[in-house]
């Protein structure tokens, strides 16, 4: 029974994955079906999941499973104030098993570009707002031209990819490497070096 899980799709339609005690089961006298159950039950009630929701129970290493799957699991959770309880890219595929939604990711994706962005535009214009068109008509053109570049990032870098690790790859030249969260992810940090 070690390495055994249980996998689904909550409400918000995001993967999950539980990991029981099998030992648990073991002490309480259950047959490893009937324990599954008992965990699957504490899982809908907890995640308040209707009665016909599903589960599977997959036999491997999640860790391994979401590395070998997905490429990298900076697509796990969305990005920006809800960070860790936004739905991220990972959905379940049919038989228990992680996908990522590709579409989501370059959201997600977008997202930290966008905030590197508002950090960059921050420190270049020294202000965290827009400055007024009077204020900025005063800078040199070459300061001008760096914040429309920085303002025009998500309109013009393109995302397009067919896969996870494509995407993980692309970053915006000239654009400096995140120091968020994520920055110090080893698998962002990665794919960022394999340019």
């Amino acid at each position: 029974m070690p390495g055994k899980r249980l996998t689904f799709t909550d409400n918000d339609g995001s993967w999950r994955v539980c990991t029981p005690n099998w030992e648990e089961g073991v002490r309480r006298g259950m047959t490893e079906a009937e324990f599954a159950d008992f965990v699957w039950a504490k899982q809908k009630a907890f995640y308040r999941l209707p009665d016909d929701a599903v589960f599977h129970l997959v036999d491997t290493d999640i860790k391994k499973l979401k590395a070998d799957c997905c490429g990298c699991n900076i697509f796990m959770h969305g990005y920006g104030e809800k960070t860790l309880s936004s739905q991220g890219a990972f959905e379940m595929g049919s038989d228990g098993y992680p996908v990522v939604n590709l579409s989501k990711a370059r959201g997600i994706w977008m997202d930290r570009i966008r905030h590197t962005r508002n950090e960059e535009l921050e420190m270049e214009s020294g202000s965290k707002f827009r400055l007024p068109s009077e204020v900025e008509a005063t800078l040199s053109v070459e300061k001008r031209t760096k914040l429309q570049e920085l303002r025009d990032i998500p309109q013009t870098f393109d995302l397009t990819t067919g896969t996870v690790d494509e995407l993980a790859k692309l970053w915006p030249a000239g654009l400096r490497a995140s120091t968020d969260v994520w920055s110090k992810n080893r698998h962002f940090q990665e794919h960022l070096s394999r340019e």
